[in-house]
Formats: structure tokens, sequence, C-alpha cells
């Protein structure tokens, strides 16, 4: 997790986002591009750019710009706190953007700042802050960018209630026929909607959550391999070391090895 606090500058700048990690950038002041969608970005406008999105910023002469990096693994964190942590669960594929009312800026601000000076300053509950204050900066978004309707006839676009449902129901390893009927569409809708949204079709957004959960576990947890596997829904531990070997080329327990050898990293490639 890092936050960066681009300070305005005499001249444009440009800096390459690092695809390991959602970006939550607030354009506090001034204007920016993002080079890869040749979307712009004005002032007091936010933008979540979903993990393996390729993006290079531009940023305006004397703008002020402010962006949280999440790797992949502290995103998922976030996102399985509970059943209400499915509600982040589009963040995991979708970019999307908002505009904070004016008098919300500050607010806004105030919650980087948070992050910034818990990461700078850490303590024993430090992570606690720093995630609550980031699930706070997320929710907060979604809101702006899907507003609540008084119309109950109205649904959220298919592909995201698919990565609800998804996040309710990934550790019972429904297929996606399973997930088709649930939702009430054909298996072809459902691919087309999700391509449409994210890149991916609906087996590699299960598998890309189901291998986020695995290397967070692997990483963080004192669980054995065995454990891991009965928690995220597997039946026979072997055939989850041979699933996790086949998308990492590592078996689970030489990628948590390596995993505790390797230096500290960090996770926005800022020249």
């Amino acid at each position: 997790m890092e936050v960066r606090f681009l300070n305005p500058s005499l001249a444009p700048r440009e800096f390459r986002l690092d695809p390991r990690a959602g970006h939550l950038i607030f354009q506090e002041r001034g204007a920016a591009s993002l080079a890869g969608s040749g979307r712009e970005i004005s002032s007091g406008q936010m933008v979540w750019l979903a993990p393996d999105s390729t993006e290079t910023l531009h940023l305006d002469a004397g703008a002020r710009l402010l962006c949280l990096s999440l790797p992949r693994i502290e995103l998922t964190r976030i996102m399985a706190q509970g059943d209400d942590g499915a509600r982040l669960a589009p963040l995991a594929v979708m970019s999307l953007s908002a505009a904070p009312p004016r008098e919300r800026h500050q607010h806004v601000t105030l919650l980087f700042e948070d992050i910034a000076a818990e990461l700078a300053n850490p303590r024993l509950d430090s992570r606690l802050v720093t995630e609550a204050a980031c699930t706070l900066l997320l929710v907060n978004f979604l809101r702006l960018v899907h507003p609540d309707s008084r119309d109950s006839r109205r649904q959220p676009p298919l592909a995201e209630r698919f990565m609800l449902l998804a996040a309710q129901h990934w550790h019972e390893h429904w297929s996606v026929a399973t997930y088709a009927q649930a939702l009430g569409v054909t298996r072809f809708q459902l691919n087309a909607a999700l391509r449409r949204n994210s890149g991916k079709t609906p087996q590699e957004f299960l598998q890309q959550q189901i291998l986020a959960k695995a290397m967070a576990l692997l990483e963080q947890s004192p669980l054995s391999v065995a454990a891991i596997a009965y928690r995220l829904g597997y039946q026979d531990p072997a055939y989850f070391s041979r699933v996790f070997q086949r998308q990492t080329g590592q078996s689970p327990g030489l990628w948590r090895a390596a995993r505790k050898v390797a230096a500290p990293q960090s996770y926005a490639a800022w020249p």
C-alpha cells in the first residue's frame, strides 16, 4: 500500500502506474490524462484503475494529484471483510470514475493524508487504521459511481451483479452456468457482459479471485497448505496445489518460501 502526493510543478510530468496494484486517483487541482485509455482527468475528479491496467499518467503543469496504490493482495483482503465487502468486488476488474461534491473534497484529501501518516509512522494497530480508511474511501467512491436509486426496478449492470454474487459464493466453486442461471441470463450474455466491462471471461475472473485469496493466505497466515486449500473450498489439497502451480509456475509451498526471503518491494513504479 502506498500514497503519493504529486504537488504542483512548473512543467508537465509523466508517471508510469504499476499494473500489479489498483490505483485510486484524486485530481485535487488542475488536469491530467491517462495515455493508455486517452481519458482526461479534470479538477475534482476521482478515478479508479483496476489491477492489470497499463497506464501512464500525464500531469499538467500546476496540477496537484493524490494517488492511493493498493496491491491486489491488499485489495482482496479489504474485499474479504464479511458480506459487506462484496460491495467492493467490481474494483477487482473494473476501472471507474466519479466526481465528489466540492464540499467533500477536503474530506477525501484528509483520508488520503490519514493513510499516508499511518504508513509513514506505523504502529501496532496501523494496519487496522489504514484498511479502515481505504475501505471508507473505496465505498464512498463506489457510492458516487452508482448512487442509490429510489426506482427499485433499476438493477446494477450484469457484470457488477455477477461480481457481487461471485464475492458471496466463490468458495463454493460454482460453474459459470450456475452463476448465469442464478442471474437469469445465458452463459453467452454473462460472458459478453463481463468481457465488455473487464476484458476477462467469467471463468478467468473466478480463477483470478481464488488465486488472489490463496496468495494472501499463503503470505499472511500460518496455516498449512492443506488447511488453506480447505478454506478456499477445495476438497483435495493436492488438486489445489496442481491448480496453483499451473497458474503461477510454482507449488504453494515454494511460492510461500520465496515470498519469505524476498526483499520488500514498492508496488508503485514511480520514477
